[in-house]
């Protein structure tokens, strides 16, 4: 037996599996990531001169889907191969390697959830949620650190450390 769909934007929810996002399937032809390509590269000269975040070239890669290309299935995402992440993160590359790099350590966030999910040692179901919520509302970017607390049980949040741009930073216990 099934529940009736949970209302809201771009999701939906049934008893027997968790909550599902509508994500966006990126283009991927050669055309749809030449097309990222240019428009990634139309400002990543000005980005390396003032060492701004470069926010034009991230949401170029968010508009075309290709910062949840590997979500998995399970979660309504439409789950691209290896293959196909190593394509998307060379063509962004061509246009700004910084861009790339946040892309890449968010597409492998989302690509090791697909494959552990929350009860193999992945993300709790309701930060990954609010994680896939935000990325249909706006670019939203994971990247990883280990990090140790000074005190047993307390709570480390990412602009404590720097990085008040993210997302979501995934911090792991050495």
């Amino acid at each position: 037996m099934t529940a009736p769909a949970k209302s809201g934007p771009g999701k939906s929810s049934t008893v027997e599996s968790r909550e599902t996002y509508d994500l966006p399937v990126p283009d991927l032809s050669d055309a749809g990531l030449a097309q990222v390509t240019a428009e990634v590269a139309e400002t990543a000269a000005e980005y390396d001169r003032t060492g701004e975040i470069p926010w034009r070239g991230l949401a170029v890669i968010h508009r075309a889907g290709l910062t949840t290309a590997t979500v998995g299935k399970q979660y309504g995402g439409p789950a691209v191969s290896t293959r196909e992440v190593a394509r998307i993160v060379s063509a962004v590359g061509e246009g700004d390697p910084s861009v790339a790099l946040i892309l890449a350590n968010t597409v492998m966030t989302h690509a090791a959830q697909a494959a552990v999910g929350s009860t193999g040692g992945g993300w709790y179901d309701a930060h990954y949620d609010d994680l896939l919520r935000r990325s249909l509302e706006r670019p939203t970017f994971v990247n990883a650190r280990r990090a140790r607390t000074r005190r047993p049980g307390a709570r480390w949040h990412p602009g404590d450390h720097g990085h008040p741009h993210l997302g979501w930073l995934a911090a792991q216990r050495p």
